[in-house]
């Protein structure tokens, strides 16, 4: 009999090993909560100069490139420790306008990493590939070994930069002659989740713009024709067109060029 209590409770252990014996000790714990709520406070109030002294050494670079727009409010919905506390997951979530909800707001979870270093904790951005409803790119089928749900979201960085892309990234059209031309430019979405895309900025002379559809589906694309009559105008200096991607503020250029 006491033979089979120690084997039951040996079969038991690794469900709940992690809620035992990995929870971090609470100063820990709180170090961290109180670094991310400060990381996300200065997002929230367009601070991203401060907020840059949270971002870890070896991803500053990747968080300049990254276009940067303020957050309305955010949540720490997880954080899931390594077993030295030396590092963790997160799972953060920030507002997502959806489509499929007419349009109303939901909070919706990105995971993002935090390390320790040298007393403190930094956030980490890693290049990743694109993320589809499956999961990353070319990665295989989930496995029941999988992390939990909560951790299969686009992480902060793919939201902030390189999750909506552009081909080509940029248009020429001829500096002479008087024939129409036409360009077309597509525009891709690796997210989960659909996206809006607004033209912004004055009209410019000789140029006709029309999307395909005003709704980047998730993991899908839309197509932006660009027309240029130099009978209605001439183009003239450095022009490019711009387009808004909503809710993630993002702002979408593509330089003009004469040839």
């Amino acid at each position: 009999m006491r033979n089979l209590l120690v084997k039951l409770w040996l079969a038991a252990l690794p469900a709940c090993a992690q809620e035992i014996f990995h929870k971090p000790p609470p100063d820990v714990e709180e170090a961290l909560r109180a670094r991310v709520v400060q990381f996300y406070s200065l997002l929230q109030e367009g601070k991203f100069r401060q907020a840059e002294n949270l971002v870890a050494e070896e991803s500053r670079e990747l968080f300049y490139a990254m276009p940067k727009s303020k957050i309305t409010e955010f949540r720490l919905d997880r954080m899931e420790f390594a077993e030295d506390f030396q590092s963790a997951k997160l799972a953060v979530a920030t507002p997502l306008i959806s489509p499929f909800l007419g349009g109303s707001k939901i909070l919706f979870p990105m995971t993002n990493k935090w390390k320790l270093l040298d007393g403190q904790w930094f956030v980490v951005f890693e290049k990743r590939p694109p993320i589809t409803p499956f999961g990353p790119m070319g990665s295989s089928a989930p496995s029941s070994s999988s992390k939990p749900e909560s951790f299969q979201r686009p992480t902060l960085e793919a939201v902030s930069g390189g999750a909506v892309r552009l081909e080509p990234q940029s248009l020429s059209f001829p500096a002479k002659g008087q024939e129409k031309t036409e360009r077309t430019v597509v525009i891709s979405n690796s997210m989960p989740g659909a996206l809006s895309l607004e033209i912004e900025g004055p009209a410019l002379p000789g140029i006709e713009l029309q999307l395909s559809a005003k709704t980047l589906p998730a993991s899908g694309r839309v197509t932006l024709q660009v027309r240029f009559d130099p009978q209605l105008g001439k183009l003239g200096g450095a022009q490019q067109i711009r387009l808004r991607v909503r809710p993630t503020d993002q702002l979408l250029t593509i330089p003009l060029q004469l040839e």
